[in-house]
This record gives C-alpha cells, sequence and structure tokens, in this order.
C-alpha cells in the first residue's frame, strides 16, 4: 500500500503449501509412488480513484519453497498491473491486430488444451477432429505437452495409469502431430497411447495435459508492442464464450491500447473475438518472455487480427 496513495485497499493476500505422496498400483502388475510440493503465494489489490475502483493481482508458484518469487516482487508487479487500470475507458468497435501478454496467452492455452485431449476428439467436442498431420498455426507455433519438464508444476514420473511419463510435441510448426491420450481414449481412437491419463481417488482415469505451453520465440515482447500502430495490448479476459465445437472465441478483456508502438492508455467492458483456428493461422510475432507460473503456460504473442467490440 506504500507503492502509491490510489492503493486503498487489499483484496486478498494468500499463502499455499502442501506436500503429496501419491502409490498407485493396477491389475496390469504395475506398483510405483512418486512425491510432490507444492507451494505458492499470491496478492491482490484495490486502487480507487474519482469513486471508480480497480482490482488486480499477481502470484507466483512452483514444486519448489526456494524458487518462488520474493515478496516484494510480487507486491511491486500486483501494484503495478492494479494502478494501470485507472481510467479506463470502453475502446471503439474495430478489427486491429491484440498482443497477447502471457496471463492472457496462458488463458488462450487453456482453451486449446481442451481441444486436444483424446476425450474431446472421441465425443466430437472439438475443432481439430481428423486434422491429424495438418497444417493448424504457422510454422513458429510449436506446442508441446511435458510430463518430464524440470521443476514443472504437471511434472511426474508416471501418469495415472501407470504408463511412463514423457514430452509429446501436440504441434510442431504448425502441424498438428498428435492427440494427448489415456488408454480408453486410445483404444477409441486407435491412437498410441501418449502417457496422458489423469484421475482423482475416486474417478475413472480421463485424457488431461501435463506441462502444456507454447514454444518460446525469439522477440523480447517490447518488439511485439512496438511493431503495432493501432491495436490491443491484452492483459486479462473473463466469462467463457467459447465453442469448442467450431473454435469461435469471444471473451470479455481488459488490456492497455496500444498508438503508434506505445502503450497509452487502459481499456476494460470490451470483448474480443475471433475463430481459434484463424487465430492460430495469424499469428505473426512470438515473444521470447515464457515463464511457468502454473501448469500451461505462453510468452507474449501477435495475432493480426481479431474483432474489438466496445462502443
Amino acid at each position: 500500500m506504500a507503492k502509491d496513495p490510489l492503493i486503498t485497499n487489499s483484496d486478498g493476500a494468500e499463502w499455499r503449501d502442501s506436500r503429496g505422496h501419491v502409490v498407485l498400483a493396477n491389475s496390469a502388475g504395475f506398483f510405483g509412488e512418486q512425491h510432490y510440493t507444492s507451494y505458492s503465494i499470491s496478492l491482490a489489490l484495490v486502487a480507487e480513484k474519482n469513486n471508480v475502483k480497480q482490482t488486480d493481482y499477481w502470484f507466483s508458484s512452483s514444486r519448489y519453497f526456494d524458487r518462488l518469487d520474493p515478496i516484494e516482487k510480487i507486491a511491486d508487479v500486483a501494484a503495478q498491473r492494479t494502478l494501470r487500470k485507472i481510467g479506463s475507458i470502453k475502446p471503439k468497435t474495430q478489427k486491429v491486430p491484440v498482443v497477447f501478454d502471457p496471463i492472457a496467452g496462458r488463458d488462450f492455452l487453456s482453451i486449446l488444451a481442451q481441444t486436444v485431449i483424446g476425450d474431446a476428439i472421441y465425443s466430437k467436442n472439438s475443432f481439430l477432429i481428423d486434422k491429424l498431420n495438418e497444417k493448424v498455426a504457422v510454422d513458429q507455433m510449436t506446442i508441446i505437452d511435458d510430463g518430464l519438464l524440470k521443476y514443472g508444476l504437471g511434472s511426474r514420473l508416471f501418469d495415472d495409469e501407470g504408463l511412463p511419463s514423457r514430452k509429446n510435441v501436440v504441434i510442431d510448426k504448425g502441424v498438428l502431430k498428435t492427440y494427448l491420450c489415456d488408454c480408453y481414449s486410445a483404444r477409441k481412437l486407435g491412437h498410441p497411447t501418449t502417457g496422458s491419463a489423469s484421475r482423482g481417488v475416486s474417478s475413472n482415469p480421463s485424457s488431461d495435459t501435463s506441462n502444456f505451453y507454447m514454444q518460446n520465440g525469439t522477440i523480447p515482447p517490447e518488439e511485439i508492442i512496438a511493431s503495432v500502430k493501432n491495436g490491443l495490448y491484452l492483459t486479462s479476459v473473463d466469462w467463457v464464450g467459447i465453442n469448442y465445437v467450431t473454435g469461435d472465441y469471444s471473451r470479455g478483456a481488459t488490456g492497455i491500447w496500444i498508438e503508434d508502438g506505445k502503450l497509452t492508455y487502459p481499456v476494460q467492458e470490451f470483448t474480443v473475438a475471433s475463430n481459434i483456428l484463424e487465430m492460430m493461422h495469424n499469428i505473426s510475432m512470438i515473444g521470447n518472455d515464457l515463464e511457468f507460473r502454473t501448469s500451461k503456460a505462453a510468452p507474449t504473442f501477435k495475432i493480426d487480427e481479431m474483432m474489438i467490440s466496445g462502443s
């Protein structure tokens, strides 16, 4: 709260830590066990000006305590993200380039993750049905699911059916290479298993991701922003408007408007819309700022055109 007098309150600070020990045995003769630890810290803040309140947050999470960001950094970033929303306006309706920051990019990856799992494919709930070995994105885009990623929050020695964890390249330079399958979905699809089974204590296994991410690019985020004459820097999205069958994408959005390559003023109370396949074919720049704060992650990236629906 000492960062700025406009920060009037905290919307909550949270600490979590856990330790787990999983033992798995099955009738195929498998027996295995593995240990987990997990730590996270987060802070949400409230800023107010002219009786208008804004909130935002920041966080850090890791399998290891000594890899968490310092508390001071959490406070700094939470304050910056909250203060930059002061004075937000609604943008005009138009088609413009959209730069996804890593938080908005992670949300995009979370949506894509639901369309590449075997359960979604055999239940006909994905726009990627029958697209194996087809071009579904630009050459620069590679999507990986890696259950063996060092320090990964989704890393594990074996999946929840006892199959070894592995690295699966899901989209390789724009080409869809595999679906992520547990044994059941693999049989239904006639597809190899990928060590992608997940389950709760009392649930049946189903297909899921482990550490699912967009491969890092080579361009600094500042250069991506500088490439936009008139467009949106997207910092967060809310409410789900996704059709997984068609790929139609519509989200409530918050961000900062870009003019002549510079971040200028905050915007909110509008939607961004497109189609996910079109979005993946229209990614023109991928940043070099990939960080794993959850088990899904993306660097900054730019989509050349999306519909902004505002005033």
